[in-house]
Order: C-alpha cells, then structure tokens, then sequence
C-alpha cells in the first residue's frame, strides 16, 4: 500500500477542521486526553453543541490507524458527523453523582495491576493476585451500547463510604446486571456467529459437552467478563462441575478460559500460549495478564501459577 500524506498532528487537524465546516460555528469542538485501560492514553474529540448533553468519544487514534489503513478522509467524517447526529440515549438527563441515586448502577471490573499503576493513586481499587478489581458507574446501558464512569477517589470522600462497602455494593450489583455465563468454546462461538443463538445462552453456569476443548467465563453481555472470576461461589461452582482442580487462562478483560487440569498440558505451556495470544491477537487496551492461575479444589482458592513463559 502506498504511503499516507498526512502524519498524526495533521491528521488531528484535518479531521477538527471538516468536522468543525460541516457542523458550523454553533458547535465548540475539544481534543482531551483520555486514559484508557492499561493506561493507554487517546486523544479524544468531544464535539459541544448547546442544548446537547452530551456527545460521543471520537478517539482520534483509532481514526487516524483507519486512515493508514485506507480509509477516506471525507468517509472518516461522514461516520463521525452521523455518530454525532444520532439521539441522544434515553435518561441522559437522569446522571447524578448523588450516591444515594447512583449506588444501584456501580459495578467491578477486573484490570491488570502493572499495567495500569500509573491511575492507582486516583482511584479505589482491590488486589487481587497480579490484578486489581476497580469500580465504574454505569451511566449508559441501552441499544446504543454501554457507557461508563470510572469511580475515583473524590467520588469515593464525596461519598463517605470505604473501599471495603464499595466492593460490597458494586459485587452485587456486577452479578445481578452481568450475569455469568460459562459454556464450551463451541458454544461461544456458535453464539457469536448467530445473534439469535446468543440470546439461548443462559444467565448462569450451564454444564455443556466440550469434549476436552477449554470452556468461557464471561458474563451474559460479553463485556468486562473476567470480573467474572471475583463472583463469590463461581470457582467453586467450575471445579464441582468438571470434577476438580482447573487452570484459569486470562484470555483479555472480557473472558477467561478454563482447561481441566488433567495433567494434558503444563503450566509453562499455558504460560506461553497466553503470551503469543497477548502479542498477536488481543487489542493492548483488552490485554489482562500475561500469567495464567490454577484452582485448587482442596484449598478452595485461586493461586498464581509460578512457572515463567519459556523465551
């Protein structure tokens, strides 16, 4: 493919500069930098308009690698200007911060530890092995997708409340608007290439033939499922299931894989198999660990599986 004419900071403005001749002067558009998980930091383009709400995230990023990759300057418009144009979500209006109202909507998410160090001075968070569960207030959850807010740790003193009671609160909330869902891979797939087969799959852990290939956890919208893994009971659940002992294999922040620990494949081979998947195939803002864990039937807990990927 031949050579792109505008570098990054040109393509910034070209896109600001359609956009803003496009939509006319009644609009105030603003680049700000938002980080995403695992601290990728994008710079998002927030179109104002009076007597609007709010406004989608362009992620200027992800624009710019659909140019290199071909795309259009004036199609990459066209799609932003009809994002733009979409109606507002229903009960936008509704948003408060007040935690009384808002309490029912915080949920957890787990993200890796490492990678997202630099933002753990700003917000309330809970270890867990080489991750951190965090919380965000879901503000969006309609046909036009989900919207968030990441708590921070004014949200946290506006409140009054302690980490501790945030988990308590958020934990349930998790379970009860993003149910778990454990299947075969077969299944899994087969409700990805059918939309009307991913309304079959139930709200809860479900026993299913694999015949030895590993099985998901997720949770029933697909989204930030390896929070999953933190739902009281759930590894319990597995191991009564498949008969013991399993390893845990951090596929991205959506799901994870579960393989029987059947003595058919070794730590430092699963180990390396997370890491070549990581590399190659999952988007750095989905990445969750490079580790893989094991539960153990007899001590009732996950653990960290010590062994290192082979260079």
């Amino acid at each position: 493919m031949m050579g792109r004419s505008f570098e990054y900071e040109e393509f910034k403005a070209v896109i600001v500069e359609n956009v803003q001749r496009r939509l006319g002067k009644q609009v105030v558009i603003e680049i700000n930098k938002v980080v995403k998980n695992n601290s990728l930091e994008f710079d998002s383009m927030v179109i104002r308009e009076s007597g609007r709400k709010c406004s989608p995230n362009f992620y200027l990023n992800l624009l710019y690698k659909e140019y290199l990759d071909g795309g259009d300057i004036e199609c990459i418009v066209d799609t932003v200007i009809e994002q733009y144009r979409k109606p507002e979500p229903e009960g936008i209006e509704d948003i408060t911060f007040e935690f009384d109202k808002c309490s029912d909507k915080i949920i957890c998410r787990l993200v890796s530890k490492e990678r997202n160090r630099s933002m753990l001075d700003m917000i309330p968070y809970i270890p867990f092995l080489d991750m951190v569960i965090t919380f965000h207030y879901i503000v969006i959850d309609d046909a036009s997708g989900l919207g968030s807010v990441r708590v921070t740790n004014a949200m946290l003193d506006m409140w009054g409340i302690t980490t501790k009671n945030l988990y308590n609160i958020a934990i349930q909330n998790t379970m009860r608007m993003f149910p778990k869902v454990f299947c075969s891979m077969k299944s899994m797939l087969g409700s990805m290439l059918n939309d009307d087969e991913k309304e079959l799959l139930p709200e809860g852990i479900f026993e299913d033939e694999n015949n030895g290939e590993p099985y998901v956890l997720t949770n029933l919208k697909g989204i930030n499922g390896a929070a999953v893994m933190v739902y009281p009971g759930c590894m319990d659940e597995i191991s009564n299931m498949i008969g013991g002992d399993f390893y845990i294999l951090p596929s991205s922040i959506h799901e994870v894989l579960i393989v029987a620990d059947d003595g058919m494949l070794s730590a430092s081979e699963l180990i390396n198999m997370v890491c070549d998947v990581n590399e190659k195939c999952v988007l750095p803002d989905e990445i969750l660990s490079d580790r893989v864990y094991r539960y153990s039937a007899e001590k009732g807990k996950v653990e960290m599986c010590e062994t290192v990927a082979e260079k």
